[in-house]
């Protein structure tokens, strides 16, 4: 679902109104976007960071592209989607000589260096797109054309596919969809009114759940991938059972049976709030939204997980979600809840973090 781009401050100078002119603007609109969307991103050195800088202090960007660039830059900052690399490389990234020493910068996840244009020709000198794939998991581009990067297609086909067939594994699903996200995020909100359900279900049969139960199977994976100190919110429902009405504490005991937490990970507390939910009043559709930076849509809800493989027919179906406008109203329908009058809630507080 994302990839880091490598970028070389000076590859913004080739969309800039200076070198653009009419079509700077619209070049900067889809360039900031895909960044939005799908970028991490990452500085081959302290010395590219440096000069990042010196660009935004200077006078070859407009006093509205380095707004714009500072304000993707302060929210990338703050939703540990920035890094810089270390050890890194030597030199400035558009000074290398090779492709390969691309290689210096790529962590855990697919990487688009993102070059100057200048550079790029030097290094690719036959490319008649701009973009070159230098193996499966590494791409260079210009800025104007890391859209079409090889790394960035493949994250943006994921993003589009919406919908995993019956049969589809759903460790693969976590691995394609949800694994890198929560990696980058320290708060997970789960917003699934029959998040529980199948746990119930379990505990009516009095039979012992082992992998065929989706909530404990979540859980366990983001415990071992979000960074440490991280929350999980889970907004849910509070269900009639045959020995009467649930409470929030109910639904506390059945996660800490399904899900044990290993002796390390990263979750410090996972916060439960349940209400008697109203159909005309809380939301019907399910989410999942990894901090301010992305989310999922899920009209069918995470039970579809509920078994190694996906077993309904109509499989499992998903949005990816990504624009502010539409965060906004994951955390409204949030709200919805957190402020019902109704409300329960609890907080298991699983390890501290320093």
């Amino acid at each position: 679902m994302i990839a880091e781009m490598g970028i070389a401050p000076l590859a913004l100078l080739d969309i800039s109104a200076q070198t653009q002119r009419l079509t700077a603007r619209s070049m900067w609109n889809s360039w900031l976007e895909v960044v939005r969307a799908h970028g991490s991103l990452v500085f081959a050195s302290d010395d590219d960071f440096d000069l990042m800088k010196e660009l935004l202090a200077g006078a070859d960007l407009t006093p509205d592209e380095k707004k714009r660039w500072t304000e993707m830059l302060v929210f990338l900052k703050d939703n540990h989607r920035f890094r810089i690399a270390k050890p890194g490389l030597r030199r400035h990234l558009d000074e290398i000589g090779s492709p390969s020493e691309i290689s210096a910068v790529r962590d855990r996840l697919p990487l688009v260096a993102v070059l100057a244009r200048e550079a790029f020709e030097r290094l690719y000198p036959d490319s008649e797109d701009g973009v070159s794939a230098i193996d499966d998991n590494t791409s260079a581009s210009i800025t104007g054309t890391v859209e079409t990067a090889p790394v960035m297609q493949n994250v943006s086909a994921i993003a589009r596919k919406e919908r995993y067939p019956a049969g589809a594994e759903r460790d693969a699903i976590w691995r394609e969809l949800f694994q890198d996200l929560t990696a980058k995020t320290k708060r997970v909100t789960i917003v699934d009114r029959y998040a529980f359900a199948e746990l119930l279900r379990w505990q009516e049969r009095r039979t012992h759940h082992t992998q065929a139960e989706h909530l404990g199977w979540l859980f366990r994976r983001i415990d071992r991938y979000a960074p440490p100190g991280s929350r999980v919110q889970l907004y849910t429902q509070l269900a009639y059972t045959p020995e009467g009405q649930q409470t929030v504490l109910d639904l506390e005991r059945l996660l800490r049976d399904a899900w044990i937490p290993a002796s390390t990970g990263s979750l410090r507390a996972v916060d439960i709030v349940a209400v008697r939910w109203e159909i005309d009043k809380h939301p019907h559709n399910r989410h999942i939204r990894f901090g301010d930076s992305w989310g999922f849509k899920l009209e069918e809800g995470l039970d579809r997980l509920s078994r190694p493989a996906v077993r309904d027919p109509d499989g499992f179906n998903y949005s990816f979600m990504w624009r502010k406008e539409h965060l906004d109203r994951f955390k409204a329908r949030e709200r919805l809840v957190q402020n019902d009058a109704s409300a329960q809630r609890t907080t298991w507080t699983i390890r501290s973090h320093d």
